[in-house]
């Protein structure tokens, strides 16, 4: 017990060194002179290229109060919603998933050629594959608004996998280390592949006044999706027994 407790000290601390290098790295980029640079480029396009309707105009001329701009607000949200729900409902789905089987069920499994650096392991292994998968997306012509969809059928295979690698020991192929951590790399892969391909597409997807409402409502569905899966993997490990 006192290992696994040294092994998360461990994970959260390195967690902690990258996020701030990470912070740092991005004050950094912000202030540099290319960044300033494409900032002041796109404010001017997009201050050269408005092309408001007289009722948009009003809108923002006539002084709102603080429950007109919260109803402007959902309005907002809820007419962008309508344009790309498939992709909206995708990322919940695909969110679920993922808090459902990571980390309760995939920590389950025993490694004890491992020990203390099991669920380290898992999780580096994991969020390596995650990156990568992400970079995919850089590649447009693999994918499209569909392709989200055909990935959460795809990854139901995992339950049937994180499952019996939590319950069992000896089912051939499945129990073994070689094939559970495999499954671990096509899991991060395709965890952040499919999520960034919808972060990449709902922009595309909607209308152009409403691009920046697509930003909103992509972290609000994966946050949606994150709480129903989290609050989900409780009652589905008190099911199964989990430890």
């Amino acid at each position: 017990e006192k290992s696994e407790i040294l092994g998360v000290y461990i994970y959260y601390t390195v967690s902690a060194l990258i996020l701030g290098v990470c912070i740092v790295s991005h004050y950094v980029f912000i202030k540099s002179d290319y960044a300033v640079s494409v900032l002041k480029r796109d404010t001017e396009a997009n201050n050269g290229n408005l092309n408001e309707t007289r009722e948009d105009y009003e809108m923002e001329k006539r002084p709102l109060s603080d429950w007109e701009e919260v109803k402007e607000s959902l309005k907002q949200l809820w007419e962008g919603f309508k344009e790309i729900k498939l992709l909206s409902l995708m990322m919940v789905v695909l969110m679920m998933q993922f808090s459902l089987m990571f980390p309760g069920l995939v920590f389950a499994k025993e490694v004890k050629s491992l020990g203390m650096w099991k669920n380290i392991s898992i999780l580096l292994i994991f969020n390596v594959c995650d990156v990568l998968g992400k970079f995919g997306t850089l590649f447009r012509g693999l994918y499209n608004k569909n392709t989200p969809m055909y990935i959460a059928i795809f990854r139901m295979v995992f339950f049937g996998i994180f499952i019996t690698t939590a319950k069992t020991e000896n089912v051939p192929i499945i129990d073994e280390n070689w094939f559970f951590f495999l499954s671990i790399i096509v899991f991060g892969l395709t965890s952040g592949f499919s999520v960034a391909s919808l972060f990449v597409m709902m922009p595309e997807y909607i209308t152009e006044k409403r691009k920046e409402t697509s930003g909103f409502l992509g972290i609000m569905c994966l946050m949606l999706g994150i709480t129903i899966g989290s609050n989900l993997s409780i009652p589905l490990g008190t099911y199964l027994h989990l430890k």
